[in-house]
């Protein structure tokens, strides 16, 4: 499970990132990093990489909520979960203060986002928007219903990819949830070995994986600031760091050979192709 689950992690399309000046790839090890510490029940060790995390990236907020369910699941005192939860806010408290003294807002880094036309909204709404546009996507170049500017091809494959990862990485938690209640409710069964084969599923796998993928989908861009019209634009590289996906992904497969070489095969011809267009120049986010 966990050699297939470094593959799919290796080579998923988006993890081009890991290697470009972006957060993912220093997020990707704080999470790792912390919910390996938290399966050690080294919860202040955890906060004080989780505080790491949250200067790092909004998305931090699901390591904060595993580390505090975690503990509360492991029997600490009430006082000590909430220290670990404030340990693991200093990061983005330091650097909204940082905001505060520069440019005068604390939440400037969400104010930001307008120039981006990126917003949030109810979840899966730039998915559904995206199918909606799907014949536009396959028929453009052009504008869409209502807009001036072009979406241009690279552009719309790329959109594509987010959609599938949006889409994926939602069936990987869902899934990732479901073997975690099983596993649960057959603890105990005589049979029922130690480990991630058949053990049971951490805590902090399914509520990392539930976070970031539920943050990734309420997440949309308007390229065009038309209301009616919006993407899933970025929500691969969103869902890349959540490595707990892989461990579902890997659960799911490791008993078909087909299954594995078709999963492991794709992500690498499909890492291959975007990380050639970014060398080239297109736009991927």
């Amino acid at each position: 499970v966990a050699l297939i689950a470094t593959a799919l992690f290796c080579w998923f399309p988006a993890t081009l990132f890991f290697m470009s000046p972006y957060s993912e790839s220093l997020f990707a090890l704080e999470i790792i990093a912390v919910v390996a510490l938290i399966e050690r029940r080294q919860f202040l060790a955890a906060s004080f990489v989780a505080a790491f995390a949250s200067a790092t990236s909004p998305e931090s907020i699901a390591l904060t909520l595993a580390l505090m369910i975690a503990a509360l699941l492991a029997g600490k005192a009430v006082r000590w979960v909430i220290l670990y939860g404030a340990i693991s806010g200093i990061g983005i408290f330091a650097y909204m203060m940082f905001l505060w003294a520069r440019f005068g807002s604390p939440t400037e880094f969400v104010t930001v986002q307008k120039y981006w036309r990126r917003s949030e909204h109810f979840p899966f709404v730039g998915l559904y928007r995206n199918v909606l546009a799907l014949r536009h996507y396959l028929v453009g170049p052009g504008p869409p219903l209502g807009g001036t500017s072009p979406t241009f091809t690279n552009i719309r494959w790329v959109w594509l990819l987010d959609d599938g990862a949006l889409v994926l990485g939602s069936i990987l938690a869902v899934a990732l949830l479901v073997m975690c209640v099983q596993r649960w409710q057959s603890r105990g069964e005589p049979g029922i070995a130690l480990g991630i084969e058949t053990g049971p599923i951490p805590v902090s796998f399914v509520v990392v994986a539930l976070v970031i993928v539920a943050l990734a989908a309420c997440t949309t861009i308007s390229p065009y600031a038309l209301p009616t019209y919006a993407s899933s634009e970025g929500e691969a590289r969103f869902i890349s760091v959540a490595a707990p996906l892989y461990v579902s992904g890997a659960l799911l497969i490791r008993r078909s050979t087909g299954l594995m070489c078709f999963a492991i095969g794709g992500s690498v011809i499909l890492a291959l192709l975007f990380q050639a267009m970014y060398n080239l120049g297109y736009w991927l986010t």
